[in-house]
């Protein structure tokens, strides 16, 4: 995996710096507040570590490890395998392939835009067939997410299918028993009260301590609230196509902030 040029691109894109011509397997680590950072990377026949920081501790100034150790790295492994035979790693006994829908992992759907090849342990490769995918009427593709997941796809621009794999409510935020503090020093001060909704809902509201608070159409359940000191019980309500409501709550503190 470590070999693997497409599983890094999504954390490090698809550039030169972890790249080599014996395609070695490669790690790279930062510190906290990039006191110092590390990239270690092998072949079948070549072992390399480069460590970038300062001898006196003192942190860099944004250098992560694919910016720091990882050109030097590079250099050296490219230098340290020159003239050896180029050996792909083997996969271990007992790996059969499959292909699966990314990002599910499950069996491709009919409307699958993106199906891969991965390793399994043979015998456990997926059995279930993803239904995440699917064509809207228009010919569109767009994804059945659960509940949980529709305000995560609507910030993150996803064409969400309406009906999503269940007609529940979830409070994302405040997080269940979440204390937020009040800011002496801050004139106004909100907080985004956020929940997840099944995607077909044509209007939401929202109550706290069994108030009426806000009501927004459609299913981006968000509503900005000034925040009051207590202990508070949220209420979500989405009312469906059909009329019909499905409730979600979630419990939180506010405490005034004292100070330091």
């Amino acid at each position: 995996m470590l070999s693997d040029p497409v599983a890094r691109q999504v954390g490090f894109g698809y550039g030169a710096a972890l790249r080599t011509t014996a395609g070695a397997a490669v790690k790279t680590g930062t510190s906290s507040a990039f006191r110092d950072n590390w990239t270690l990377g092998y072949t079948r026949d070549r072992a390399v570590g480069v460590w970038v920081g300062n001898v006196d501790g003192r942190p860099m100034v944004d250098v992560s490890g694919v910016d720091g150790a990882a050109p030097i790295w590079r250099d050296v492994m490219e230098a340290a395998t020159e003239g050896t035979p180029h050996r792909p790693f083997a996969p271990p006994d007992g790996l059969v392939r499959a292909t699966v829908c990314t990002p599910t992992g499950e069996q491709p759907g009919a409307s699958c835009p993106s199906p891969v090849q991965e390793w399994f342990v043979a015998g456990t490769e997926p059995e279930a067939t993803e239904q995440y995918y699917v064509a809207t009427e228009g010919g569109l593709l767009a994804a059945r997410a659960a509940s949980e997941a529709q305000a995560w796809g609507l910030d993150a621009g996803l064409r969400l299918a309406p009906g999503g794999s269940d007609q529940a409510v979830h409070v994302t935020s405040p997080a269940p028993a979440s204390v937020l503090y009040v800011a002496p020093e801050l004139r106004v001060q909100q907080v985004l009260l956020r929940a997840s909704v099944p995607a077909g809902a044509v209007r939401v509201e929202f109550r706290l301590d069994g108030r009426p608070i806000g009501t927004v159409e459609g299913a981006d359940a968000r509503l900005a609230w000034g925040l009051e000191p207590g202990a508070h019980h949220l209420e979500v309500i989405a009312t469906l196509p059909d009329g019909s409501t499905v409730h979600g709550s979630t419990e939180f503190e506010v405490m005034e902030s004292r100070g330091g």
